[in-house]
């Protein structure tokens, strides 16, 4: 698993089971990797509950990966269309 993430701080993973970890704050129970804890501590709403009991630094950490990673992907997008649009 690929812990360039500081939200791995935060995570507990489940033994014997690779993709689910669970929230070191409320316990919740997370599918689908560490992406969708990111949203959890973030409060986004995107693929499980938002956290009720995340730090307030954590959740401000969470927002700005996310915030983070969404331009790195919109830039990404518009350098492929630019590439797309010189052929």
């Amino acid at each position: 698993m690929n812990r360039k993430y500081p939200v791995w701080k935060y995570a507990k993973e489940i033994e014997g089971e690779k993709k689910f970890l669970r929230c070191a704050f409320c316990d919740q129970r997370c599918n689908g990797g560490i992406s969708r804890l990111k949203h959890h501590f973030g409060q986004t709403h995107h693929g499980m509950q938002p956290c009720k009991k995340v730090p307030e630094h954590v959740k401000k950490e969470c927002a700005a990966t996310l915030k983070n990673l969404q331009l790195e992907k919109r830039k990404k997008n518009e350098m492929l269309r630019e590439i797309g649009d010189g052929l």
